[in-house]
């Protein structure tokens, strides 16, 4: 079995040893016969970012896009060019703690059918140094029902990236990364795997990602690119008859949670991007 580790980066290296540091302390948690690939992807920075990188590590090859592919396109470029049985992505200001792979591998071990093995994380706030409360997903570890996890996905994305390990054969199944979302690519991507693929979640907050001014999240709440890759993600989502109920109701949920967001934008004299997250609320509302 082979795990491939990959890293995308774009221009910030001010977390990377932090990152790397924590993939490197618990790679000795995987089971003897395991093999170890890690890659990490400059997303066309605007200097080399191999010497950074390579200085944290030697074993890590770095690879160069000659031009930006942005977030997504950097991560499926990646999972791409690795060769591992499972792939896990660690953006650059997130980390994982100690028993991270320990806990992975043993959800291989339990359940070797599984395709998606998800591991709790919790937002760090890098502007107080807190780690945000969590409530349980589910009642215990183990292969959780399409139908349960659906029900989740369609009201929200509870997941972070930084804990999902995905096997090789669940991209092929379903696709990789749609780049043309580039707010919620993930969620789009956990939702085609959740109705696809045996997800194998596991209780323990093992994984932390990093909430910051800097952040793709930050920046896509302040230009209206959250609210409209929402709604797209919500538009291609193929949905049962089984989940047709928590697809409304999350659907809804995001609606009336968009025109909140649109009274506080003009609340804050920003009437444009008010506008923009009123009428993706619509075309929500439209859906039904």
């Amino acid at each position: 079995m082979k795990l491939s580790v990959l890293f995308p980066v774009r221009n910030r290296t001010k977390y990377l040893a932090k990152s790397i540091g924590s993939v490197l302390e618990c790679l000795g948690e995987l089971p003897i016969g395991w093999e170890i690939e890690l890659l990490a992807g400059d997303n066309a920075s605007a200097r080399l970012l191999e010497p950074v990188i390579t200085d944290i590590s030697p074993d890590i090859t770095v690879l160069r896009w000659a031009e930006d592919l942005g977030t997504f396109g950097n991560m499926n470029a990646l999972v791409a060019a690795s060769s591992g049985d499972w792939c896990h992505i660690l953006h650059d200001d997130d980390w994982i703690l100690p028993g991270f792979y320990r806990r992975f591998a043993a959800a291989v071990a339990e359940r070797p059918e599984a395709g998606m093995v998800s591991i709790g994380a919790r937002a760090w706030r890098e502007a107080n140094g807190t780690t945000a409360a969590h409530a349980p997903w589910f009642d215990r570890s183990g292969i959780v029902e399409p139908r349960d996890l659906l029900a989740k996905l369609h009201g929200g994305n509870p997941f972070s990236i930084c804990g999902m390990i995905v096997a090789r054969h669940a991209y092929h199944r379903v696709g990789l990364y749609r780049e043309d979302l580039p707010h919620a690519g993930d969620w789009d991507m956990w939702k085609r795997l959740a109705a696809r693929v045996p997800w194998y979640w596991c209780a323990e907050l093992l994984a932390r990602y990093r909430i910051h001014d800097g952040s793709a999240t930050s920046r896509y709440q302040q230009d209206g690119q959250t609210a409209v890759d929402i709604r797209r993600s919500l538009e291609a989502t193929l949905v049962g008859v089984d989940t047709i109920e928590a697809f409304r109701a999350g659907s809804m949920a995001w609606a009336r949670g968009m025109l909140a967001d649109a009274v506080r934008q003009l609340s804050d004299d920003n009437p444009d991007l008010a506008r923009i997250t009123v009428d993706e609320a619509l075309k929500i509302l439209r859906l039904f």
